[in-house]
């Protein structure tokens, strides 16, 4: 889902095509993760300001209603189900991450009383339910909300690919950044890649048993939606992977 790209002044549009030699240890856990190349260079992908139109809302919400949204594949099925049992009608509701119309217009067909959408990148919603900011912006508001949105989001933190700045625990301050704006015993509805532990630089993380724990630390697991058990077991792959939808209580 997060395709950002980070104004970060110390590293702007730097691209790495390795992992640097001083970082490598942190990145891979002294070598517990593997490894595996698969290199994109979306610096200049998402610098223009993403404008999210009130006909990009009303076909979401037709698509939703007729069965025909299509969003990350089978993580969608995940997340409606996720939704239909635990409701966020009345509530507020935060999507970290946007590349268009989508958690947004699903939190407001599930119910939500107001959307906010942080990014790195600038993002203008035409509905009148549905605010926008950077993180900058966002964390000087001291905006708490009840619920958190994060699809496809965090596993690529910190690693180069949209020019951010290069960080080994990107994806840990992301969920640490999740714990302040969302308020105790709210819920985090989170989907990363899941399967052996791998780093695939600079595309993603996919999380196993090393980085998984890591990962949920500090939240309480409700309950995980997927068609499938999860293991860890197998080699490493960079795609295709599982990306069930974990419902994470801030505790």
């Amino acid at each position: 889902m997060k395709k950002n790209y980070r104004n970060n002044k110390q590293n702007e549009n730097k691209f790495v095509k390795q992992i640097p030699k001083d970082l490598w240890a942190k990145y891979t856990l002294n070598g517990k993760i593997s490894v595996i190349n698969w290199v994109f260079d979306e610096r200049a992908n998402h610098q223009n300001t993403l404008v999210l139109t009130k006909q990009d809302y009303e076909k979401a919400f037709k698509a939703l209603q007729e069965g025909t949204f299509y969003y990350y594949g089978e993580t969608l099925a995940f997340i409606l189900a996720a939704l239909n049992k635990y409701s966020i009608k009345g509530k507020t509701v935060c999507v970290f991450g946007a590349i268009g119309v989508n958690c947004d217009a699903i939190s407001l067909a599930y119910g939500a009383e107001k959307v906010y959408i942080i990014d790195y990148n600038p993002i203008v919603s035409e509905h009148p339910q549905v605010e926008a900011y950077n993180y900058e912006t966002f964390e000087e508001k001291n905006i708490k909300v009840d619920v958190g949105i994060s699809i496809s989001s965090f596993e690529h933190d910190g690693l180069g690919r949209y020019g951010d700045r290069l960080c080994p625990n990107g994806d840990l301050k992301a969920m640490k950044k999740a714990k302040k704006i969302i308020k105790k015993d709210g819920l985090l509805f989170l989907s990363v890649p899941v399967g052996p532990d791998c780093l695939v630089w600079n595309a993603h993380r996919i999380y196993g048993q090393y980085r998984l724990p890591m990962l949920l630390k500090d939240w309480q697991l409700l309950e995980l939606f997927s068609e499938q058990s999860i293991t860890y077991a197998g080699l490493p792959v960079a795609w295709p992977v599982r990306q069930p939808v974990f419902v994470l209580k801030n505790v």
